[in-house]
């Protein structure tokens, strides 16, 4: 989180990301055309992880109804709440919100959090891998892996 959207804070968000996250092959990350995502800076990190770019086209916001849905929950249910006028107190209010989101507020539409609906999609391809004849390495934060 910063004040101003740089190409260092993308990247820095990225490498954080990575550093947390135990993530396969085939991750996509869709953004939209920002100039911190066309950069080459950008470019040259998300090839060095293996990430699939995907952007929006220009002023469609259907390329990224997930992230333009969730914003304005943010702002309704946290922001607009309380008035903050500190950057610091800020931060943690959005980091507790973000963590309260994924882990405890049930979706409307799947009745699960988005932690329990990431972890049930993990268990259907882990059931697709074992019928299909794969071998389970192991299964660590969403992350699957196989032998072949």
């Amino acid at each position: 989180m910063s004040r101003n959207m740089t190409v260092k804070l993308v990247l820095d968000t990225i490498n954080k990301a990575m550093e947390k996250e135990n993530v396969t092959v085939g991750l996509q990350l869709h953004s939209d055309q920002g100039e911190q995502y066309i950069s080459h800076e950008y470019f040259m990190l998300t090839q060095s992880y293996g990430i699939t770019q995907s952007m929006s086209r220009g002023g469609n916001l259907y390329d990224n109804a997930l992230a333009e849905n969730f914003f304005p929950i943010l702002k309704s249910e946290c922001i607009n709440c309380v008035k903050l006028a500190v950057y610091q107190p800020t931060r943690l209010l959005i980091d507790e919100y973000i963590h309260v989101y994924n882990n405890y507020r049930i979706q409307t539409k799947t009745k699960l959090t988005p932690f329990e609906k990431r972890n049930q999609f993990v268990a259907c391809i882990l059931i697709f891998c074992i019928m299909q004849g794969f071998f389970v390495l192991s299964v660590h934060f969403g992350a699957v892996h196989f032998l072949f």
